[in-house]
């Protein structure tokens, strides 16, 4: 089996983890929110809450149902470890740096099952400027699984 080229599994990963859900047939627009290192487009309407929060290493947007008060979807980033580059100062004289970073989407579907997308890339920033050099891992797990409770019949005789 041929293993995918980086650019591809890059771009694989990442239209993945961007994806954002329909919500409902209304109109949607759409905004741009900065986490840590990227951007994320997330849908705004009349029927979704945005909240970001952020600390020194991470940052994350969650996505809540105004009438439900429910989780719809959350996006992160988590910057697992900064170094400084071999050629610490840029041409604008800041700081240059590489970076460890992981980026998650997370999801509640079916109301049940709550799946998270993990992709852990080395990233290089300095200034304004970010790329990301290679992907590390991507991982699809299973999160939260709240099955449905069946009860036991007793069966009747005849």
């Amino acid at each position: 089996m041929r293993k995918l080229s980086p650019v591809l599994a890059v771009l694989l990963c990442f239209s993945l983890l961007l994806t954002v859900p329909i919500v409902s047939a209304e109109a949607t627009n759409v905004k741009t929110i900065k986490l840590k290192v990227n951007y994320i487009e997330v849908p705004i309407s009349e029927n979704i809450r945005v909240v970001r929060s952020e600390d020194d290493n991470s940052a994350k947007v969650q996505l809540f149902n105004k009438e439900t008060g429910e989780l719809i979807e959350t996006f992160g980033e988590i910057i697992e470890s900064v170094t400084p580059a071999p050629n610490s100062l840029s041409s604008d004289n800041t700081l240059a740096e590489n970076l460890i970073l992981q980026a998650y989407n997370e999801r509640t579907d079916y109301k049940n099952v709550t799946t998270r997308l993990t992709v852990k890339m080395e990233g290089y920033r300095s200034g304004s400027f970010v790329q990301i050099n290679k992907v590390l891992s991507n991982k699809l797990a299973i999160v939260n699984s709240n099955k449905p409770k069946f009860r036991k019949y007793r069966s009747l005789k005849t």
